[in-house]
């Protein structure tokens, strides 16, 4: 798994976003769930309450086929500044993402902010290439 921000290309005022990719590096395909489910985590490793609202309209499949050497990926958006009404911001220190039983952990540091209901991220269904 790989973070990509895109040179800047999900930066909008009080908005960021990225690219999660994940590539297969076996001989054989793999399947992924067409959502990617992150993880999010603070700098004391503690899991961050900060749900994923689910794209619109769903993916046609609950899964998605990945063939070897083949990547996949996904976008996700959040608010970076706290532009609420009494607002929350949470200060993630890492992504982790499972895949199958493996975990991928990357470290990211980054600002997620919401109304006072709480922070959400915004994340698309993985994509092939």
């Amino acid at each position: 798994m790989r973070l990509d921000s895109g040179n800047g290309e999900f930066e909008a005022t009080q908005h960021e976003g990225l690219r999660v990719i994940v590539s297969n590096a076996t001989q054989t395909s793999c399947t992924l769930p067409s959502l990617p489910a992150l993880t999010l985590l603070d700098s004391k490793d503690r899991r961050l309450a900060i749900p994923a609202t689910k794209p619109n309209p769903a993916p046609p499949s609950a899964s998605i086929v990945v063939a070897p050497g083949a990547s996949v990926s996904s976008v996700v958006r959040w608010v970076d500044g706290n532009v609420f009404t009494n607002g929350v911001c949470q200060n993630v220190a890492t992504f982790a993402l499972k895949v199958g039983m493996k975990m991928f952990i990357i470290p990211f540091k980054t600002t997620i902010c919401g109304p006072s209901s709480g922070s959400t991220i915004d994340e698309a269904a993985f994509i092939k290439g």
